[in-house]
């Protein structure tokens, strides 16, 4: 569980340092592999994603952050953006 909040870490500091969403959707989705139950890096995951303009990437981040999180209304508001 730690390395996953180690590749979380590193991805929200390469976006916030970099501006760079592509690696840092890269640390997301490590983070992710190693913890497929955290929801951060799955919401994360989707934000990079859709800052990038992947669509389909960014659809599946999100209904998967609704299978671990149910009834977050902020996720069906980002899921309706999308």
């Amino acid at each position: 569980r730690w390395k996953s909040q180690v590749a979380q870490t590193l991805g929200q500091l390469t976006y916030q340092r970099e501006g760079n969403a592509h690696h840092a959707l890269d640390y997301f989705k490590q983070a992710m592999q190693l913890n497929p139950d955290n929801a951060d890096a799955v919401e994360m995951m989707a934000e990079m994603a859709l800052k990038q303009n992947n669509i389909n990437e960014a659809l599946e981040a999100y209904n998967q952050l609704l299978s671990l999180t149910p009834g977050r209304s902020d996720v069906y508001c980002a899921l309706g953006y999308v």
